[in-house]
């Protein structure tokens, strides 16, 4: 789970795990309805207050009993039922499909994948990290920082998280925002960056104890991957939190991160790293249409087993915000694809429903060198839904 910033607009958001979150109509003046997302969040209980919540105008109703054994339902007054909401208004259709409950796949992402999938398609994404930029430029939250670092090289920004009201430490939640913004997650870090790892390490766990009393055992302390924006930042939680986002599939604790880069400076560059994503996440079916060339291999290489043979493929994706076409030169014996191009424009055909078609077109070799004749007539066209 990342750090929520201050919409409009939010950036990606982290994960939501604990959270209820409900689309809702929300009609304007005009009469015109507008759509929103409200989440409630049930705030931890205080430990002082406790005692009040057991005696002050508080209505039990009984709903079993068995032997020593029993349940009620508690109706506390509305001072001791507080409940955290959050407002997204107005809330576009990205903001509904983000808060929509989904179904989540694993995926295990090799170094090649990373280099040949991933990338590229954070670098073809804009995601807007300017609220980033303005807490460590100090244009916005100045008077919320914890502790800072300026070293512009290996120095950070602690923060609170705004998902913790800062009222009680059960759900402690804290983040430390790196100087540098070249890098922008775990898979760019190396031996060069544990001198500003361990600044986080060891200076957040002493400003944690500072200024809260919560000593650095009983704190986790970890990076997520994937992150939900791309501008490294470490988390801070109360150990006994079971914050969104803690889970083994995404969380990796910064002093085992700090073993691993001492033990070896390319440990990230090299080993496989595993994660989920949500079934409408666009990264999903970036790997999907990678997928989708390998099998093009398969396919061309049947019909040409034996002889070397060069052909375009193209996969054409649709959605409701863009057409994104992408070209590659297949080399199928060499096993290589090759990009020729991607070009994205919005979509103004009125499709809505996300499809993909992936195309292959080979062509003799003689013919690409301009030998004459035409091109095989094969081809392969597959639309499936996504």
């Amino acid at each position: 789970m990342g750090r929520s910033p201050p919409p409009p607009p939010p950036p990606p958001r982290g994960d939501s795990g604990l959270e209820d979150a409900a689309p809702v109509a929300v009609t304007s003046s005009s009469g015109e309805g507008t759509d929103a997302i409200v989440i409630l969040e049930k705030t931890p209980f205080q430990e002082e207050k406790v005692s009040d919540l057991l005696k002050k105008h508080t209505k039990l109703e009984l709903q079993m009993r068995n032997d020593i054994y029993s349940t009620y339902h508690l109706y506390p007054p509305p001072e001791l039922s507080e409940i955290k909401t959050t407002v997204v208004y107005p809330a576009t259709e990205k903001h509904l499909q983000k808060y929509l409950r989904q179904e989540v796949h694993l995926i295990r992402e090799t170094w090649e994948d990373y280099k040949n999938i991933t990338l590229p398609f954070i670098q073809s994404q804009s995601f807007s990290i300017q609220w980033v930029y303005n807490i460590l430029e100090k244009k916005a939250e100045a008077d919320r920082i914890i502790h800072e670092n300026p070293d512009p090289c290996n120095g950070f920004v602690l923060v609170p998280d705004f998902k913790w009201n800062q009222t009680q430490l059960d759900d402690l939640y804290l983040i430390a925002l790196i100087h540098r913004r070249e890098v922008k997650s775990l898979r760019d870090l190396t031996a060069e960056h544990l001198p500003l790892l361990r600044n986080i390490l060891q200076e957040g766990k002493e400003a944690v104890a500072k200024r809260f009393g919560v000593p650095g055992s009983q704190l986790r302390i970890y990076l997520h991957y994937q992150p939900s924006y791309y501008h490294l930042h470490v988390h801070f939680t109360a150990l006994g939190y079971d914050a969104p986002g803690s889970s083994v599939e995404r969380a990796h604790l910064l002093a085992d991160v700090i073993d691993n880069l001492a033990m070896d400076s390319m440990y990230y560059q090299k080993r496989a790293l595993t994660f989920a994503l949500r079934a409408d996440d666009l990264l999903l079916n970036e790997r999907e249409l990678a997928e989708a060339l390998l099998y093009l291999f398969i396919f061309n290489k049947c019909l040409f087993s034996g002889s070397f043979f060069k052909g375009f493929g193209a996969f054409i994706f649709f959605n409701s915000d863009f057409v994104q076409v992408r070209i590659y030169v297949l080399a199928v014996r060499k096993g290589t694809a090759e990009p020729q191009g991607d070009v994205r424009v919005p979509n103004r055909g009125g499709f809505d429903h996300p499809w993909v078609l992936l195309v292959a077109v080979p062509r003799a070799q003689g013919w690409l060198e301009g030998a004459g004749g035409s091109p095989p007539h094969r081809s392969l066209a597959e639309d499936r839904s996504v």
